[in-house]
């Protein structure tokens, strides 16, 4: 019997577990004339005010998809940024929004609080969701992203990208066409005949952002020679990693009946 209940709770906390890891976070919101667009970074998090604020209230329990506490609404206006809305994501009365909206009332007039702390981009989306990932606070992609640049909250330019151009992107949606990439990729020659003959697990990360300028792979197995060549020979040219990653993990078994095709 406590084989059996020992048995039942690992699997509650598993489970548990794995539904708050993969809770998909709400995010803030931008508005744009007529349009409401998701807000990928969160510019409140910035604000020497609120990060003051948040010193003198203890953690309180908050919605499983808004660790933060709280969805900010932002609204740009003849290329101004300004906080516009601050809704609670608590369970209990949430002490430092209502703080934050007393010492700033002007978020409600109609104009809104100007923003004047981004010094940075900010990320939103537009089209379908063409990939979720399990392993991001914000896991979900649109086909096509929006870098939008600003200086002391004034909007300076824009830039879009589309991700279905990224080879990364093809390969995760595309099993066949990743092991084939692998497979094809690889030079199987510098690895030892023996090494060739059985089975290897192999997990490879896979990373890209700056706009799809940068991408990699990078492989790691029980077998460090294998994956020395791996990413010897494999490895994609990538940068400094700026802006907006995605990073995503695939394992494959390395079979002599699939290699086979590939030894030169």
């Amino acid at each position: 019997m406590f084989l059996v209940k020992k048995c039942i709770l690992i699997l509650l906390l598993s489970i548990i577990s794995v539904n708050a890891y993969a809770s998909l976070q709400r995010p803030d919101v931008l508005i744009i004339g007529k349009d409401t667009l998701p807000l990928w970074r969160n510019p409140l998090e910035g604000d020497p005010a609120f990060i003051e604020m948040r010193k003198l209230f203890k953690e309180t329990m908050c919605a499983s998809d808004c660790w933060r506490g709280y969805e900010a609404e932002f609204t740009l206006r003849d290329s101004q940024l300004y906080l516009t809305n601050l809704i609670s994501a608590c369970y209990t009365e949430d002490s430092l929004v209502t703080l934050y909206k007393k010492t700033f009332p002007e978020i409600f007039n109609g104009i809104g609080r100007k923003v004047t702390w981004v010094d940075y981009s900010l990320l939103t989306s537009r089209g379908k969701i063409i990939k979720i990932f399990h392993n991001q606070a914000y896991h979900k992609i649109n086909r096509r992203e929006i870098y939008m640049y600003f200086k002391a909250g004034r909007w300076q330019k824009s830039d879009t990208f589309t991700y279905e151009e990224t080879l990364v992107l093809t390969l995760s949606n595309n099993r066949e066409m990743l092991e084939n990439f692998v497979y094809s990729k690889v030079d199987w020659s510098k690895l030892p005949k023996e090494k060739l003959q059985k089975n290897t697990e192999v997990s490879l990360l896979f990373y890209w952002g700056n706009f799809g300028k940068s991408e990699g792979v990078i492989a790691s197995s029980t077998d460090l020679e294998v994956a020395e060549v791996i990413n010897e020979t494999m490895r994609l040219i990538s940068s400094e990693m700026k802006d907006h990653w995605y990073i995503w993990r695939e394992s494959i078994t390395i079979t002599p009946a699939r290699l086979k095709p590939f030894l030169k």
